[in-house]
């Protein structure tokens, strides 16, 4: 049975910093409090959420600074896209 408030948010996070497979996992982990913060309930059995990280770059950059900076950023990110979905 699939609820009426089941909705699926899909993120995709890229950064042109260089990071290798384990820190963009701990980075999506960290994203994930983003939308927490944007999406109530988040990760329920009756949806799809899910977050992917890419690293397409070669800067040196610290994976704490840049997890934060995704955190915030996937928030926006959704908060905006709702907001433009809206129809008055």
């Amino acid at each position: 049975m699939v609820s009426d408030l089941a909705n699926t948010t899909l993120v995709a996070v890229f950064t042109n910093a260089k990071f290798s497979k384990m820190e963009l996992k701990r980075m999506s982990k960290v994203a994930m409090a983003g939308m927490a913060r944007a999406v109530s309930p988040v990760f329920t059995r009756s949806d799809g959420d899910i977050i992917i990280c890419a690293s397409l770059g070669e800067l040196l950059e610290v994976e704490l600074v840049v997890s934060a900076m995704a955190a915030e950023v996937v928030k926006q990110a959704i908060v905006n896209a709702v907001k433009d979905s809206i129809v008055l």
